[in-house]
């Protein structure tokens, strides 16, 4: 069993000469990686994004979650579940299926499956509530 670990750090500021539109970020995120001798793999993260722009000040908090595993070592599945919160604006939940499979050294075809909930709590006509496919087949050279 292997377990690894990593924090990422960002910072950015934008200043311009009219001081309406500068704005400052502040994001971190750590997540762990659970990896087992037989091939599944847990991954967890959580991370928080800090936001000042002009007289607005938001945080936006995530929590993800997923569990993969690899099949005949040629097919790849994950499910996940995603989540994140603006306090007192918005919040969204997502869960998602992707599928890999190996049909040569060369060749990888890909299948997401993902559905999402987003919800704000300041103006509902913004809601919505979504089912998104996708399928991509990446050629190596």
């Amino acid at each position: 069993m292997t377990l690894g670990s990593n924090l990422f750090y960002l910072f950015n500021k934008s200043k311009s000469l009219d001081s309406l539109s500068g704005y400052t970020l502040n994001s971190f995120t750590i997540s762990e990686n659970l990896l087992f001798k037989f091939p599944l793999v847990l991954s967890a993260s959580f991370g928080m994004n800090f936001l000042k722009f002009a007289d607005y000040s938001g945080q936006v908090t995530n929590l993800d979650g997923s569990v993969g595993y690899t099949f005949f070592e040629q097919w790849s599945n994950t499910v996940g579940l995603n989540y994140s919160i603006e306090k007192d604006k918005s919040n969204r939940l997502g869960f998602y299926l992707n599928s890999s499979y190996s049909v040569s050294e060369n060749v990888i075809i890909d299948l997401r499956v993902e559905k999402n909930n987003y919800t704000d709590k300041l103006l509902n006509t913004n809601d919505f509530n979504e089912i998104l496919a996708r399928s991509t087949i990446r050629l190596k050279f």
